[in-house]
């Protein structure tokens, strides 16, 4: 129960998602049956629905070095200004070889040991210019700069969240040493996708082209030097 106690109200998100779950008739006869299956509620969301969602709600983790907290909840305002914040504290660890995804750099583990304290800020709900009524608010971009930021203090996103980066930013972010090493061992790189296949937006969410547009031409530019 103490970790699945945000799931019947999908953290805070349910008074968003059903707008009369408050009432005391919907609390009394339905609410008992506890939130329903998110990836039952995406099922029936259409591709408009689905980019109207993206547009003016906001679901984000970033997991950063401990040292990095304050500035973190000063940008999750700047980005998104949506509160509460979900604020809890993770132990990485250094393993080497055997460092799989989230593989920590030696400056951010404590002094003396092989792993270090990260926190998971996350954010959930209608961000603030949209409550505001404002049309100033870009996803793309807002949530870029998040993700920018989380690679810059070797940090990493939640893969559940809506990513917004290339191919390239998600392996900048993510470690793969390990993962290909074993998708070479075990014969399964034609066999299975590679993971941001399975994560990166869905088609007519995003438009990426331009960024990676921008990488390519820099990996021509370099190679031209």
């Amino acid at each position: 129960h103490f970790y699945l106690r945000f799931t019947r109200s999908i953290f805070w998100e349910l008074e968003d998602m059903i707008p009369f779950s408050n009432h005391p008739i919907y609390r009394c006869l339905w609410g008992w049956m506890g939130a329903p299956e998110v990836s039952l509620l995406k099922l029936f969301q259409g591709p408009v629905i689905r980019q109207n969602a993206v547009n003016a709600h906001v679901v984000q983790e970033s997991i950063v070095p401990i040292a990095k907290v304050a500035e973190g909840m000063e940008k999750f305002d700047e980005w998104f200004g949506v509160y509460p914040l979900l604020l809890f504290c993770i132990r990485i660890h250094h393993r080497g070889k055997h460092s799989g995804f989230l593989s920590p750099e030696k400056q951010h583990l404590k002094k003396g040991k092989s792993w270090g304290i990260w926190v998971d800020l996350g954010a959930y709900g209608v961000p603030r210019p949209v409550k505001q009524g404002k049309s100033s608010w870009s996803p793309k971009d807002n949530i870029r700069d998040m993700e920018h930021w989380t690679r810059e203090h070797n940090g990493w996103q939640a893969t559940y969240t809506d990513l917004f980066c290339t191919k390239r930013e998600f392996r900048q972010m993510f470690n793969h040493t390990l993962y290909d090493a074993q998708r070479i061992k075990y014969n399964a790189v034609d066999a299975f996708p590679e993971v941001y296949d399975k994560v990166k937006p869905e088609k007519g969410i995003v438009d990426l082209s331009d960024v990676v547009a921008a990488e390519q031409a820099a990996d021509e530019s370099r190679k031209n030097q």
